[in-house]
Parts: C-alpha cells; structure tokens; sequence
C-alpha cells in the first residue's frame, strides 16, 4: 500500500511540475550541424568554425561578400552577427 500511495504521489508531482518547468532539455548540435545551419542561413566561404564555451563561433561571408563573425548558440540559433574586423 506504501508502495502504491508512493508511486501515485510521483506522478502527481510531475504532473504538476511540468507545466511550470516545461521542456527544459535542450539538445546540443555537432560542429557539422552547426556549419549546415550557418550555409543553410546564407553564409558562404567558412573559414573558421570552432566551439567556444556556450557557443559557437563563425567567420564566413554574407550574401554581400561581406566577411562576418556569427555566433550560434549550442542549439543551432544564431544570436549574434557583426562584421569581422580582421
């Protein structure tokens, strides 16, 4: 009976917690999506493509041939874009 209350009290504490918490698991893309995700965005002529802590970092070219330093999260989402002074 223990057994069965405890199981019951589980569930119903996950029930609970999940709409406030939601999905918080969030998955980590490789190196080689991250540069699929860059080309998929636009980006040409990658010359640089490496996994700094939280992020990604990218140097290629926009659509104006413009060199541009991009930053992607580790989930794929580019947050921030700004042109590269080297």
């Amino acid at each position: 009976m223990k057994k069965a209350t405890l199981t019951i009290l589980s569930i119903g504490l996950l029930t609970f917690l999940s709409p406030i918490y939601g999905n918080t698991v969030s998955t980590n893309i490789t190196i080689k999506d991250a540069l699929n995700k860059a080309e998929a965005a636009g980006y040409t002529d990658i010359q640089e493509l490496k996994k700094e802590k939280g992020h990604y970092e990218i140097e290629a070219k926009n659509s104006n041939g413009q060199k541009m330093e991009i930053k992607m999260d580790m989930t794929g989402n580019i947050y921030k874009v700004e042109e590269d002074d080297d």
